[in-house]
């Protein structure tokens, strides 16, 4: 396994505080000041392979941070999330959340549609969701 988050000697100096089930660690390559990554202890790729009290640690902590870093640093505003899949994004098949707090001027891009791209939802997805979830 090549994995930077199971590699114990590479997070050494980048843990910042731990719980049962999950790691606080500085990010080596941060998008802005502070930049965070709560990581599963446990190697999963998804979030629907952690256990429901492994899911719940992993948010716990993730809100720990979040307050930690308004308290101290008092950023404008926080993108706090978790990509999965290549297509989505992820770089390292390994669960972990990003806890990044922004700026005016930090140079990073929301997700943001362009003005008048915003679609309503269709009548077809609506009906396929409430099938899916009922």
């Amino acid at each position: 396994m090549n994995c930077p988050f199971c590699d114990k000697e590479n997070m050494r100096e980048l843990v910042l505080f731990e719980s049962k089930f999950t790691v606080v660690a500085m990010n080596p390559f941060p998008a802005t000041k502070a930049h965070l990554l709560v990581v599963s202890k446990e190697h999963v790729g998804s979030i629907t392979e952690l256990s429901d009290e492994q899911c719940s640690d992993l948010f716990i902590l993730a809100k720990k941070v979040a307050s930690i870093i308004k308290e101290h640093l008092c950023p404008k505003g926080m993108n706090i999330f978790f990509n999965e899949g290549p297509i989505a994004g992820q770089t390292i098949e390994h669960v972990h959340l990003h806890v990044i707090p922004r700026n005016n001027g930090d140079g990073l891009k929301n997700f943001k549609r362009k003005a008048g791209e915003r679609q309503l939802l269709r009548e077809d997805d609506r009906e396929m969701l409430k099938r899916i979830f009922a």
